[in-house]
């Protein structure tokens, strides 16, 4: 990360790299979501500074025939004296985009092509100690539930910045009164592999093995809306956005 680009805000943060970055969204873009299923997590780049943190990562698809390809794009950074008063992400998955802000309190407004669609509210504990839960929910409310935080260490260093062996978000979703649990795991970092060693290293360069779990797999068999399945794939990405894959030790 650039000099200039540690003190940008969130929106203003989020639109450099997404430029940094735009001459991968081919490998994607004209990808439906309808047509994206399997979703696994790729490599990211995480930051942070005592008045912010910052994440990048990539998204792949595992299709049917067990092929690996870029699916997608996520950014996200929040800054403020008191823990982070301003947060800003961006989803990009296949042609869709898909984004998030709060500029104050702690509910922060998700957007589908400039249409709110939906909410996350943080909690006190959630918001100022990363610990806990968060809510969430839809426009009209059919679909809701709470994603807890994994746990941590109080003495580590941001608690999600070191590196994790068991960073597992959970929650649970309630769709129409029908309830359905959730677990995701971040996969460590044996689980990416460099295709071409020699080019130079970009958060596309390292793909994920065939045997990730994918983020997805409870959740597209519930027959939701395009809409709410990305709200719910941004909550995913976002709630474990700072996590890092935990890095195998000999």
């Amino acid at each position: 990360m650039s000099l200039e680009q540690f003190f940008l805000p969130p929106r203003e943060w989020c639109e450099s790299k997404l430029n940094e970055n735009r001459r991968c969204f081919h490998l994607f873009s004209r990808k439906t979501v309808e047509s994206i299923n399997k979703i696994v997590f790729g490599r990211c780049y995480h930051g942070h500074s005592p008045g912010g943190r910052s994440c990048e990562r990539t998204l792949w698809n595992i299709d049917s025939a067990g092929n690996v390809s870029p699916a997608g794009y996520m950014c996200f950074r929040c800054s403020g004296f008191l823990k982070h008063d301003k947060e800003y992400g961006v989803l990009l998955l296949g042609n869709q985009r898909l984004e998030a802000e709060r500029t104050s309190g702690n509910i922060v407004h998700i957007k589908l092509n400039d249409q709110e669609i939906g909410c996350f509210e943080w909690t006190f504990w959630s918001r100022f100690f990363y610990k806990g839960s968060g809510r969430f929910y839809n426009n009209d409310h059919s679909v809701s539930g709470k994603i807890h935080l994994p746990a941590f260490f109080v003495a580590s260093n941001f608690h999600a910045l070191g590196g994790m062996s068991d960073n597992t978000l959970w929650g649970n979703v309630t769709i129409n009164k029908s309830r359905c649990q959730f677990q995701i795991h971040q996969a460590d970092s044996n689980y990416y592999h460099k295709e071409t060693p020699f080019e130079q290293d970009t958060l596309f360069s390292f793909v994920p093995k065939k045997t990730v779990e994918p983020i997805d797999d409870k959740i597209t068999r519930l027959n939701l809306t395009e809409k709410d399945r990305l709200l719910l794939l941004y909550l995913f990405c976002r709630s474990i956005a700072f996590y890092q894959y935990s890095i195998n030790k000999a």
